[in-house]
C-alpha cells in the first residue's frame, strides 16, 4: 500500500513540467559563512545554479506555468514586474526557449542606462513596455495588452507578477521531495528553512512541499519590503489553490506561515549600507554573490536571526539561495 506521502508525490509528478534546469542543485557545507553563525549548522541550496539565463528560483516556478501555457495551446506570454525583476527575465528567457512571444509589463519609467535584469530583457527581444502606475493597476493592463495580442491572432498566457499562481507553487512543493531524495535521512535533521520571500509563491510551494514529502523543517520566509501580514495571506491563499490543484489537503495552519518582517532595510528595493555591506562581507567570506533585493536581504534576515537566538543552538539551517545575480550589475555601484 502506497503512504501519503508516496500517493501525494505521484499527484505533483503526474503534472505536466518542461525541465530548465539539472536537479538537484547543490547543497553546500559554506565554511567561511558558517564561522558568521556559529551557533547553528548551515547548509545553502544553491537555487542560483541553474542553466537558464542565470538562474534563481523562478526557473521552478516556470516549470510547471509554461507546461500549462503549452498545454493551453498558447504562443504568447504576458507577464509583470518591477524593473530589477528576477522573474520577467527568466520568463522572456523560457519563452524564447519554447518558441513563444513575450511581452512584459514593466512598472516604472525605462530608466538610463539600461542594465541588469532590464538589459536581458532587452537581449531576449521581449515586447517591454513602461508603465509608471500604482502595481495594482497592472493587472488590468495585462489584461489590455492580452485582448491587443489575441485581436491580432495570438493566443496568450498571463502570468502574475513573480509567478505567483497555483502552477507556480508547484515549483517548491517538487523542491521539497527533490531534497529529500538527494539528502537521504539527513533533510529529516533540517530543522529551518530560510530564504527571501515576497509575492509568496516559494514559500506556498515550500510549506506544502515539506508537508506533503513529511518533512519537519519550519519554513521562515525573510519578507524583502512587504508587510508580514501582506505576504502570509497571499500565502495561504497560493497553499490552498495549489493542494486543490493536486487534489490533496494536508494539514496546514496559521503557525505554519512564518514570515519575518525586520530585515527589508526600509522597503522593497530598497538598498542600504547594511545590505551592501553584508554582500561583501558574504563575497568575500564565502566566494559566494547574493544581491542587495532579495537574496542579500534574505541572508541579513538569517544571520540576524541566528544573533537574536531565534534558532536553538545546534539547529540544522538551510538557506536558499534563489538567485537574482543581474540585479548586482544594476544596482551596485563601487565606493570612489
Amino acid at each position: 500500500m502506497k503512504t501519503h506521502n508516496q500517493i501525494s508525490h505521484i499527484s505533483l509528478e503526474s503534472r505536466k513540467r518542461i525541465h530548465f534546469f539539472t536537479s538537484p542543485t547543490p547543497v553546500e557545507k559554506p565554511a567561511g559563512l558558517q564561522k558568521l553563525v556559529p551557533s547553528i549548522d548551515l547548509l545553502i541550496k544553491r537555487d542560483d545554479v541553474m542553466e537558464l539565463a542565470m538562474g534563481g528560483n523562478k526557473v521552478r516556478k516556470l516549470e510547471f506555468i509554461m507546461a500549462d501555457a503549452q498545454s493551453s495551446g498558447c504562443d504568447a506570454i504576458i507577464t509583470t514586474g518591477d524593473l530589477h525583476s528576477n522573474h520577467t527575465r527568466l520568463t522572456a528567457a523560457a519563452a524564447r526557449k519554447l518558441g513563444m512571444n513575450v511581452i512584459l509589463a514593466m512598472k516604472g519609467k525605462k530608466p538610463e542606462p539600461v542594465g541588469g535584469n532590464l538589459l536581458l530583457d532587452f537581449l531576449f527581444g521581449a515586447d517591454v513596455r513602461f508603465f509608471d502606475v500604482d502595481r495594482k493597476e497592472l493587472p488590468s493592463i495585462m489584461e489590455e495588452i492580452r485582448r491587443e495580442r489575441e485581436k491580432q491572432g495570438e493566443r496568450c498566457y498571463v502570468i502574475p507578477r513573480g509567478g505567483a499562481s497555483a502552477y507556480g507553487v508547484l515549483g517548491y512543493a517538487n523542491a521539497a521531495f527533490e531534497l529529500r531524495n538527494q539528502l537521504g535521512d539527513a533533510a529529516e535533521k533540517i530543522e529551518f528553512i530560510v530564504f527571501a520571500t515576497s509575492t509568496g509563491a516559494t514559500q506556498a510551494g515550500l510549506i506544502l512541499g515539506t508537508k506533503l514529502a513529511g518533512l519537519r523543517a519550519k519554513v521562515v520566509g525573510i519578507s524583502v519590503g512587504r508587510t508580514g501580514d501582506e505576504i502570509a495571506k497571499d500565502v495561504t491563499r497560493l497553499v490552498g489553490e495549489a493542494a486543490d490543484l493536486l487534489g490533496v489537503s494536508p494539514k496546514i495552519s496559521s503557525d505554519d506561515v512564518i514570515v519575518n518582517e525586520s530585515y527589508t532595510c526600509g522597503g522593497y528595493g530598497v538598498v542600504t549600507k547594511e545590505v551592501t555591506d553584508l554582500m561583501k562581507s558574504v563575497a568575500q567570506k564565502e566566494g559566494l554573490l547574493v544581491d542587495p533585493v532579495y537574496t542579500g536581504k534574505g541572508m541579513l534576515g538569517l544571520l540576524g536571526l541566528e544573533k537574536e537566538g531565534y534558532f536553538p543552538t545546534g539547529s540544522r539551517v538551510l538557506f536558499i539561495h534563489t538567485g537574482g545575480l543581474p540585479i548586482i550589475f544594476s544596482h551596485w555601484r563601487v565606493e570612489q
